[in-house]
């Protein structure tokens, strides 16, 4: 064997062992990821099952206002109850509104019918204001 085949041969082996060396470092990074995934896998099934448990341990008539509970269902009850009254309480304010807004229809529908009555409406509020203001005679 020449020099040069030496050369050649001996760059081939350092080649092949620097790879092997680099596969080998990638073998031993992967075997450490799948171990710390293993892990993460582990803790995230110990979360789900306590989140679980956790909603078992707490349930809900509405979610996340009133637990299923004896206090809950009285509290749940209670703000029912409040919302009603709240609601009839308004709606009998509506009504008397619109009772009082039909009078103001009617009255708006004469008047637009009977222009003269708007006139001497009109004519009457003038004398009355200037009735107060020009001073009584003695």
């Amino acid at each position: 064997m020449s020099k040069e085949e030496a050369k050649t041969e001996k760059a081939l082996e350092t080649k092949e062992s620097a790879n092997d060396n680099l596969l080998n470092d990638l073998a031993s990074f992967n075997q450490g990821s799948n171990e710390s995934e293993e892990a993460v896998e582990a803790n995230e099934e110990v979360k789900e099952e306590t989140a679980v448990e956790q909603e078992e341990s707490e349930k809900w008539i509405i979610e996340n206002k009133f637990a299923d509970t004896e206090e809950g269902r009285e509290k749940l009850a209670s703000a029912y109850k409040e919302l009603q009254s709240k609601s009839d309480k308004d709606m009998n304010q509506f009504k008397s509104k619109m009772k009082e807004y039909e009078q103001f229809e009617q009255l708006d529908k004469i008047l637009s019918e009977n222009p003269s009555v708007v006139e001497a409406m009109q004519g009457e509020l003038k004398r009355l204001a200037n009735k107060g203001n020009t001073p009584e005679k003695p």
